[in-house]
């Protein structure tokens, strides 16, 4: 890691918020060159970029990543998690993944009777089996926050035939599709979009022009995406030319 990296860390440690105009004004270096060096330290999970700057993300949030994932963009999530109820109807086999985003959709499910609910997220999990009537069925695995994964969760999810698996993401890029920070997140999902007829994308505006290591899925293997505003026109051609289905 760069000096100019490290230094924005110890920045962002000291005022835990720091804007990019902020970062570059103190550090003597360009608008751009900074928002490159964020976009590169988020990757790795060491901060949260937010509109206009960027916040250190601090061993409170990285031992317990869900809860804080929880307090961020919660509007953007709960208008994509109305959107998406559109597409459910009573009966359903559906997949929630382990994500807040999902997490917060699954509030919206107590309007819906004699769904079958499957998840690897034991907090959404809980509040299903709490919050509705419906079917909810827990993957089993290696637990680690409020999560499990691992060989013996993509073993357990082949057992069902699921009719719409909602999924979300870290970021959303062309051409390389929906990608992850975390390995197994990614493999789960992969494996989730063979045993499902239709695959609902979950994305917020804040994770497009974002990539990173691990490919979810290229949007071609996308049914749907549903985002909370209008993607700019070539994200809304891209989507198009891969016979996305796009919602906002």
């Amino acid at each position: 890691m760069t000096a100019r990296k490290d230094r924005i860390l110890e920045l962002l440690k000291q005022h835990s918020f720091l804007s990019v105009n902020q970062l570059s004004e103190t550090l003597h270096f360009s608008q751009s060159t900074i928002r490159r060096d964020l976009f590169d330290l988020e990757k790795v999970g060491l901060i949260q970029r937010t509109r206009g700057g960027a916040m250190h993300m601090s061993s409170k949030f990285l031992e317990s990543p869900s809860k804080f994932k929880q307090t961020i963009h919660k509007k953007e999530k709960k208008y994509i998690s109305e959107l998406a109820t559109n597409y459910i109807e009573d009966y359903h086999a559906i997949f929630l993944d382990g994500s807040s985003t999902c997490n917060t959709f699954a509030k919206e499910l107590s309007l819906f009777k004699h769904l079958n609910i499957i998840t690897p997220n034991l907090k959404t999990a809980l509040e299903l089996e709490e919050e509705t009537d419906n079917n909810i069925f827990a993957l089993g695995g290696n637990v680690s926050d409020v999560l499990v994964d691992g060989l013996q969760t993509n073993h357990y999810v082949q057992d069902y035939l699921i009719d719409m698996a909602f999924i979300s993401c870290r970021g959303l890029q062309i051409p390389f599709g929906l990608s992850d920070r975390l390995q197994n997140e990614a493999d789960l999902k992969r494996i989730v979009r063979n045993q499902s007829k239709q695959v609902i994308a979950l994305v917020d505006h804040y994770k497009f022009n974002k990539g990173y290591l691990y490919r979810i899925l290229p949007a071609k293997q996308i049914d749907v995406l549903i985002t909370d505003e209008k993607p700019s026109s070539k994200y809304i051609d891209f989507l198009q030319r891969n016979d996305v289905e796009l919602v906002y």
